[in-house]
């Protein structure tokens, strides 16, 4: 296997991996509240799927002894009581 064809594996490997793991990443960060809403029967099977490994991603933090896995939009803002001007 020639180096070219080897960077080509590496690149479609890593496309794969993007596919699987944008969606899921931009749901734990970012969730829309309206799809908790949603009946399991309106949702795509898609969905489903990625709804279930957050819910087991949970049980695994939480056996583990940390509390949530989705991160605190705004764990690093600096609260202020006035206006910010530039």
């Amino acid at each position: 296997m020639g180096l070219g064809s080897r960077r080509l594996g590496q690149c479609a490997d890593l496309l794969a991996r993007l596919r699987v793991y944008a969606p899921l990443t931009a749901g734990l960060l970012s969730p829309v509240k309206a799809d908790a809403a949603l009946h399991t029967q309106h949702r795509s099977q898609l969905d489903r799927l990625y709804q279930r490994v957050v819910d087991d991603l949970d049980k695994l933090m939480q056996a583990v002894g940390l509390k949530d896995l989705r991160v605190n939009p705004n764990a690093n803002k600096i609260p202020t009581t006035g206006t910010i001007t530039v």
